[in-house]
């Protein structure tokens, strides 16, 4: 059998909406924020959460404490992200997070659809495609271009090899 490829777009939340606020996604990882950089796994479950209520967060997401030191507050982590990504931060507790998920739908249906037109076979997960090893170059400029072409930011697309 061929090997196989995932092809995961990094970050694809927090670029999608830099593209909506018309400004440039940060360097590094947008779940790392100082004090928390062990935290990513919670740090990106609050970010999330921030997206999909409107109203401020007075506690941590349902099953996301266990994700913090004992110390940590869900008030610090937010002033975080928001001094992180204070460009889109004006985003957060309007339940804009549908939307993402809508645009994130209709970027992996055109990466899907100009990967057919290519002859390549991809298989979608989430928001991540598996594709043959030999077609994965092609398949990632197809995921960076669609990307750049829906937001109008830079996106970010990383490797996962698989043996299949």
């Amino acid at each position: 059998m061929k090997s196989i490829l995932t092809l995961d777009y990094a970050q694809m939340a927090p670029r999608v909406f830099y593209g909506l606020a018309g400004a440039t996604p940060p360097e590094g990882d947008a779940y790392i924020i100082p004090g928390y950089e062990w935290h990513r796994e919670g740090v990106k479950k609050v970010f999330n959460a921030l997206l999909f209520t409107d109203r401020p967060l007075e506690r941590f997401p349902l099953g996301t404490r266990k994700l913090f030191p004992d110390r940590a507050s869900v008030g610090e982590v937010v002033l975080l992200l928001a001094e992180k990504h204070r460009p889109i931060a004006h985003l957060f507790c309007t339940n804009i997070g549908f939307r993402d998920m809508f645009i994130e739908s209709e970027i992996l249906v055109d990466v899907l659809l100009q990967l057919l037109d290519r002859g390549i076979t991809a298989l979608p997960v989430h928001d991540a495609v598996i594709v043959a090893r030999s077609k994965a170059p092609m398949a990632k400029e197809v995921m960076l271009s669609v990307f750049q072409a829906h937001t109008g930011v830079s996106g970010a697309v990383e490797e996962e090899l698989m043996e299949g």
